[in-house]
């Protein structure tokens, strides 16, 4: 725990010092085969979880080889709802899926990041790169023809996606609200509030991953987001 505390504590301390969360995409989640001995999952989820469950008390490395849980039925493995749970039912398997969010681990996924310097320098162009990137999400979870080509691009810059995966990527993330959903569906899509901001800062410090007394809304900015976009 004291070594999660400190990198963690460090690298909080450098968001603060020179960066700014200035949008919200999505929440992370876990793909589970079955809960045993073996939980694999990044410090600060350890650090939470080990509040949560015994057994992340026994916690292993995080590896990228899915084969491991198609074979081995006591293993968690953690990863999006998007991808993971896909590749395991390919190898044969299929995996239990929990989202870590419903079990209170109330973080911020796939944050768009910026210094300081530029969000307080440079507001038109980061709240334009905001709104559009918003925009582009809110459109493509309506799916059908108007994403084709979106979902070229992406097979063209990554050819290990096929139409099958980015198929069932956005249905289960529409099906468990990954992208709307919670203060999205209210304040529009990669919202923020200083309250979740609060409550995840007390969670992860009473877990030991943060110190007490940190001044966290140094880390973010609410002023590009919440204005109601795919809402």
């Amino acid at each position: 725990m004291n070594a999660t505390r400190a990198r963690f504590g460090s690298l909080l301390e450098w968001i603060l010092a020179a960066s700014c969360i200035v949008a919200v995409l999505a929440i992370g989640s876990i793909a589970v085969r079955e809960f045993s001995e073996k939980v694999v999952s990044r410090p600060h989820e350890q650090a939470w979880m080990a509040r949560r469950v015994d057994h992340a008390d026994h916690s292993a490395p995080v590896v990228n080889d899915k084969r491991h849980v198609a074979v081995n039925s006591h293993v968690i493995q953690q990863g999006f709802l998007s991808s993971e749970p896909y590749v395991i039912m390919q190898a044969g398997a299929q995996p239990v899926v929990h989202l870590i969010a419903d079990a209170g681990f109330d973080n911020y996924q796939t944050t768009i990041n910026i210094s300081r310097k530029m969000a307080e320098e440079k507001k038109d162009v980061v709240q334009r790169f905001i709104t559009a990137s918003l925009e582009g999400w809110a459109e493509y979870m309506k799916g059908g023809p108007a994403i084709e080509a979106a979902n070229a691009q992406i097979k063209k810059d990554n050819p290990e996606m096929t139409d099958d995966k980015m198929a069932y990527a956005l249905k289960v993330m529409n099906e468990r609200g990954i992208v709307k959903s919670g203060d999205a569906l209210k304040l529009g899509i990669g919202a923020m509030t200083d309250e979740r901001w609060k409550r995840f800062y007390e969670t992860m410090t009473a877990a030991g991953a943060f110190s007490a007394g940190i001044d966290y809304k140094k880390a973010y900015s609410l002023e590009f987001v919440n204005k109601g976009v795919g809402a």
